[in-house]
Formats: C-alpha cells, structure tokens, sequence
C-alpha cells in the first residue's frame, strides 16, 4: 500500500451558459472543467456522493486511487500483487459510503476490503462464509454492508455490521447467476438473479427482517444487471432501461434504446443520461441530457454535446457536480456544476 504523485494537465473552460429561452424547471451548468488523464494509469470509476473525491482503478497495475477534487491532488493509492489473476479488484461495484467516508471493494483472491479515505486506513472485513464477494452495498445510514458471496451454484447474502453492537447476519440465499445488489431502504434488499437453467433476469426483495424474498420482476435477457435504485426505491436502473418497481413496468429511457450510461439526481426526481444521436447531415454526436422523472421525452434536456463517445456518466454528486468521462484520442474527464433555475 504506497501512495503515488501522478501529474494531470488541467484545462479550466470559461463559463457556460444554457439558452436564456430555458425554462424555469430547467438546469444551467455554471462551470466546466477538463481533466486530461494522459498520465493516470487508470480509469475512473466514481465521483463520491459529496464530490470531493474521485474514484480511479488500474486492473493492470492492481492499484485503486482515490483524487481529491477541488484541487486535483492524489490523496492516495492502494496496491496489491494478486498472482491468480490479471483482475485483481471486481470491478462490479465499489460504493462510496453515503457520507464519502469509505469506499468498500472485493479483490478476486475472496476477499473483501473497507477504506477510510479520510483516516487513508485499509482493513479487511471477516466473511462468515467462504467464497467470492460479489456487489457490496452500504446502508442508507452507512453502518451496514450487504454482499454476497458466492459458492458453489448459490449465493449467500451477508449483512455485515460495521459498527459495534449491529449484529452480522445472512439473510438469503438465492441460486443462479448474482447480478447485483443495493438497499431499497434500512429495512429492503434488491438484488438481480439469472435463474438456474433459464435466459430470465429477475429481481428480487428480501427483508432484513426475515422470510422468503418476493420476486418484483423479471425479463427474458440474461444480460441485464441491477446497477442503481432511486432513493426512494421505487426505480431500477439495469442498463437497458428503467423497471418502476411499483408499477411492474420496463421504462426506456429513449425510444431508440441507445441511452450508454445513466444516473439519478441525489434527491431522485432528475433523470441524467447520455445517449447518441444522428443529426441531419448524418453525423453522429454524442449528448448529455436530463429531464424530470417520469416526464416524457419531449421535455428532455440537452446539457452537453461530444464528437467523441460513447460518454459515461461517474456520478452526481450532492452538491450538484458531475463527473462525466469523455473518449477521444485520449481520455479526459469532464466536470461539470449544475446549478437549478427553480
């Protein structure tokens, strides 16, 4: 565990205004700045949920670094040699706690890792069971950890206290392929499952409460992931589209199905999403957009446009920053702050 200096060259915009003909329930970026990463030998994965830090991954070296972004400063890097395998960290989810605390991540040596990135202090939790870590997930209130872990064909679903006094327990486990897992709220988990021997993602509720978990939906595409909830859990983001759970519906976020990466306001009433488009001289561009949840398409707004893409969203952070990575002939990731004209 070393930590690193890597220097990035910097390009600070000036700033940019939407048009004035927006309306009232519109946003305005108010700043916008670029970050070439010609020399960060990673990706980045994640803009913390107080946008302070970012998140950066290098399967390659085994290293996670953690950026400090206000002043793009490197507060650290952690590394490891894992012989088993060229991917050392699964990189299917590594959350930020909700207060940016800690990051929790699985290395594929069965392993599972908490990071204080304020104290810059790595320990490793205890597993009751033996096997891969699969999607860990905070608690709302950031004192609890869901994983699964999976062994042979199935999966154990752990609750994990981080704090003195919670107690630790399993409270499902399902069978078939894990594909994701997030809280619904304190007392709710939703995971996604491809059933045993069927081309069917479902999802799936259990409480932590106890009983057998309640099946919400399920779709004939073994390839969907469960990657985000909205805060009140009632939508979930599996990549193609939104499921409204409450209702039992496939929501597409566009007509064309072509939406690359797509993430919820912090608050949930903002849907933020990038996609291509084809103009009228057959060029295709590549866009930024957001409009109300559950707002049709025609009230949709367009915050930024790239030659260069497919873009992808890290995140939207509580105070309104976005962190968006941007493909050309090298990577740079674009933040923007979004200010609400309400």
């Amino acid at each position: 565990m070393i930590g690193r200096t890597v220097s990035i060259s910097v390009i600070v915009s000036t700033l940019l205004m939407l048009s004035p003909s927006a309306s009232p329930s519109d946003w305005t970026i108010v700043s916008q700045r670029e970050v070439l990463l010609e020399e960060l030998k990673g990706v980045p994965r994640s803009l913390s949920p107080d946008g302070r830090w970012l998140l950066v991954v290098s399967q390659k070296d085994q290293r996670l670094c953690i950026w400090q972004i206000e002043s793009l400063s490197l507060r650290g890097c952690l590394e490891f040699q894992i012989e088993r395998s060229f991917f050392w960290v699964s990189e299917l989810q590594i959350p930020w706690s909700p207060d940016s605390r800690f990051v929790a991540f699985a290395t594929l040596d069965e392993r599972l890792w908490l990071l204080d990135v304020e104290a810059w202090k790595v320990q490793e939790l205890a597993l009751p069971v033996k096997g891969q870590p699969l999607y860990p997930a905070f608690s709302p209130d950031g004192r609890r950890l869901a994983v699964g872990v999976e062994h042979g064909g199935s999966v154990s679903l752990l609750v994990l206290s981080l704090e003195e006094g919670l107690p630790s327990a399993a409270i499902a486990q399902p069978e078939g392929i894990f594909r994701g897992l997030l809280w619904a709220d304190e007392a709710r988990l939703i995971y996604g499952l491809v059933l045993p021997d069927q081309n069917v993602f479902s999802l799936w509720q259990v409480a932590l409460s106890g009983g057998e978990p309640k099946l919400l939906w399920s779709y004939p595409f073994q390839s969907l992931r469960l990657i985000s909830l909205s805060p009140d859990g009632r939508f979930a983001w599996i990549g193609l589209g939104l499921v409204d759970l409450k209702q039992g519906e496939w929501l597409y976020i566009r007509e064309k199905h072509d939406v690359n990466s797509f993430a919820f306001s912090p608050d949930g009433s903002w849907w933020l999403y990038t996609s291509s488009q084809l103009a009228s001289d057959l060029q295709r561009t590549f866009v930024l957009a957001l409009r109300r949840a559950g707002t049709p398409l025609e009230q949709e707004q367009i915050l930024l446009e790239e030659e260069f893409g497919p873009l992808l969203i890290l995140g939207w952070a509580k105070n309104h920053l976005i962190a968006v990575l941007v493909p050309s002939s090298e990577f740079k990731l674009m933040l923007l702050k979004l200010e609400s004209q309400q």
